[in-house]
């Protein structure tokens, strides 16, 4: 077994972040068919701002061993993937508006969703302070992005 806290502070909150990771389970999940079980990971998060204190426990599935990866390191990981999940999100709804398209039919907004990902790629590499400055500089010279598309080689 393996534990690890974080406390961060800021904006006017604190954050407790606890893990526990465990290797006992992993048997009993193999046989359940997850076969490449190794550990369990329990969260929990506990959030005050002022004095309302709010608290989630989530728990997660592992393939890494005890000795590959500490409930420290996993918590570290897991944090490091909402972060990038949340700056996505930024970008995906302030920048394109995502959350007001009223796009439903069929494919459409699938089809949406990945023009999106493409332009949040392409626009990562601008020279640009944000996503938004890059595309209104865009929007204002649109052969920039013109040739912004034909120079860019898009592994397949």
């Amino acid at each position: 077994m393996s534990t690890a806290q974080t406390i961060d502070k800021g904006h006017g909150r604190i954050e407790i972040r606890s893990a526990q990771s465990c290797e006992l389970l992993s048997r009993l999940l193999q046989s359940r068919g997850f076969v490449n079980a190794q550990q369990v990971i329990r969260v929990e998060r506990v959030r005050r701002i002022k004095k309302v204190e709010t608290r989630e426990v989530e728990y997660y599935l592992t393939s890494l061993s005890l000795k590959q990866a500490t409930a420290f390191d996993l918590l570290k990981w897991i944090r490091a993937h909402w972060t990038i999940e949340n700056q996505l999100h930024h970008v995906r709804d302030v920048t394109f508006d995502e959350d007001h398209c009223r796009v439903r039919k069929g494919n459409s907004a699938q089809v949406l969703a990945a023009l999106r990902n493409v332009a949040i790629y392409l626009l990562h590499d601008v020279d640009a302070v944000s996503t938004r400055a890059a595309t209104h500089r865009f929007q204002v010279r649109p052969e920039e992005a013109i040739e912004l598309l034909k120079s860019t080689q898009l592994e397949q």
